[in-house]
């Protein structure tokens, strides 16, 4: 190295040295540079927290409140006395049947987590679906078993007390009679459209007794057609009962949701692989 160049360096080295030393000396100067990051972080928060507000709403969903029914609902779609049921259902091979129509009926909680994980990809799904295959006609309606409806906290803590039982959607009672009307198709499908965990045990055992208060397994999809020249449907012979996923399907994952859902209508038949 050369000897000015080496006395460039020195004296750059003292420079810097001495500019650190005037700078921990002047406390003025350090407060101002702290409070200058405080406002920088304090204005960038209304940002972040907008950011992160929009990511959570593309993720929340209303879809099922949107489309809730009761049971006597249910029953007057079921007896033909409401005919706004009769929608498009699938043909096996990804087209409208031409010859029958129904509807789907999913029971859900809020405090189902199964429930809440899919509601977003169920909702996206129907709204491509319905446009795409269905032309608008899809019909889809949610009944909410829960303790306490629209509150995930009170239906967790309430669960089990018959006294605090505050769902006017739809009773105990009748709960246990949609498992009892369906129990003989679920026991007749194949396994993959089966719930290992929903048994006979389970689909027999009251839920408005004090000693197993409790909700139908959820969520579950009872699809009822008819051919388009019927007047009513049959409470006990849905075209279709499932309770949870079916097979291996996640309920988190958007194409696991899109295979069950297209399954269900009969727009396709979902086996494993």
């Amino acid at each position: 190295m050369s000897e000015d160049k080496e006395k460039k360096n020195t004296k750059a080295k003292a420079h810097a040295l001495a500019g650190w030393e005037w700078f921990k000396s002047a406390a003025w100067l350090q407060v101002l540079l702290i409070v200058g990051l405080v406002v920088g972080v304090v204005v960038a928060i209304p940002s972040v927290v907008s950011a992160i507000s929009n990511a959570v709403a593309n993720n929340t969903s209303n879809f099922y409140s949107n489309r809730q029914i009761t049971y006597a609902n249910l029953q007057n779609y079921l007896d033909g006395k409401n005919s706004d049921c009769n929608g498009t259902v699938g043909d096996e091979n990804g087209n409208a049947d031409s010859e029958n129509q129904g509807f789907l009926v999913m029971f859900y909680k809020d405090d189902c987590d199964n429930c809440n994980s899919m509601q977003k990809n169920v909702e996206n799904w129907y709204n491509k679906y319905n446009k795409t295959y269905a032309n608008g006609n899809l019909r889809y309606y949610t009944i909410d078993v829960g303790w306490v409806p629209g509150d995930k906290a009170a239906s967790a803590s309430y669960a089990g007390q018959l006294n605090k039982y505050q769902n006017t959607y739809i009773s105990l009672a009748q709960q246990f009679d949609v498992q009892q009307a369906v129990k003989t198709v679920y026991d007749k499908q194949d396994v993959v459209h089966k719930n290992t965990a929903v048994t006979d045990e389970t689909l027999d055992t009251r839920l408005d007794s004090q000693t197993a208060a409790g909700t139908m397994p959820t969520p579950a999809f009872l699809l009822y057609t008819k051919t388009k020249t019927a007047s009513t449907y049959e409470f006990t012979k849905p075209n279709k009962v499932i309770f949870g996923m079916e097979g291996k399907l996640s309920a988190t994952d958007a194409g696991n949701v899109s295979e069950q859902m297209a399954d269900i209508y009969n727009f396709s038949i979902y086996r494993e692989a």
